[in-house]
């Protein structure tokens, strides 16, 4: 197996980026480009880089039950090489020009399992109310992954040929389109600050002690990530069903 191209930055495709702030662009997608030439040298696939990105993912949520500040420290820095893993499959996907429908399934699978896993894990570490609130907050992140999955389910269904965003019927494109928009964007906003925020201000606030008030803040953001998105596929769903079949 040989890559079709050696770019593993993609200009087009950054300008249309949801999480691309400084700690996305000019941390974890730079530490991304040495391990990506060296998983392209030894012939890693990208699907095998998302399943060693899981794995790291899991581990450090297991790290984080353990509470303490060092077992959080390095909860943290096993998430942090996540992230990156994260980052290094999309680029031998670009590398071997082989982006695929499933691996972006299965990217978005592991990021929510990772994130979710996480935040459960801390909370856990914490005890208490906050676990409780935390198991809560994890669970309807997961609901809102399960949505947007069903939605996609559906459109494959309805559309194979256009496993995307369905286009409305017409009389509903006014109506769908303002929806659509409008869930979209705080989707958008609420991800992006999810993605920009979570690991630097964990590390923080496990240098500091309160990981608490860390466990509140990421999982009210996750509360409202995951019951917007479970809105936005439920509502975009009702409208696939009468899609004439293709």
């Amino acid at each position: 197996m040989t890559a079709s191209s050696g770019r593993f930055y993609d200009p087009a495709a950054a300008a249309t980026d949801r999480s691309t702030g400084f700690y996305a662009r000019w941390v974890l997608r730079s530490a991304s480009f040495p391990v990506s030439r060296l998983c392209l040298a030894i012939r890693s696939t990208p699907n095998q880089i998302t399943v060693v990105g899981t794995a790291l993912g899991l581990l450090a949520a297991g790290l984080a039950v353990l509470g303490g500040r060092g077992a959080l420290l390095a909860a943290g820095g096993v998430l942090h090489v996540a992230k990156v893993m994260d980052y290094v499959d999309g680029n031998l996907a670009r590398a071997y020009g082989r982006k695929t429908w499933l691996g972006k399934f299965l990217d978005g699978l592991s990021d929510a399992l990772v994130d979710s896993a996480f935040l459960a894990g801390v909370g856990l570490g914490v005890g208490g109310a906050v676990a409780l609130f935390a198991v809560g907050a994890a669970w309807v992140s997961t609901l809102g992954l399960y949505a947007k999955v069903r939605h996609l389910y559906l459109l494959g269904k309805v559309r194979p040929a256009e496993p995307a965003e369905a286009a409305p019927m017409e009389g509903e494109a006014a109506t769908v389109s303002r929806a659509a928009r409008l869930a979209r964007g705080v989707v958008v906003v609420l991800e992006r600050l999810d993605h920009e925020l979570a690991l630097p201000g964990f590390v923080l606030a496990a240098g500091v002690g309160r990981v608490d008030w860390w466990v509140v803040g990421a999982g009210s953001l996750r509360l409202l990530t995951g019951a917007t998105a479970v809105a936005k596929a439920t509502y975009a769903g009702v409208v696939t069903l009468n899609l004439p079949r293709g």
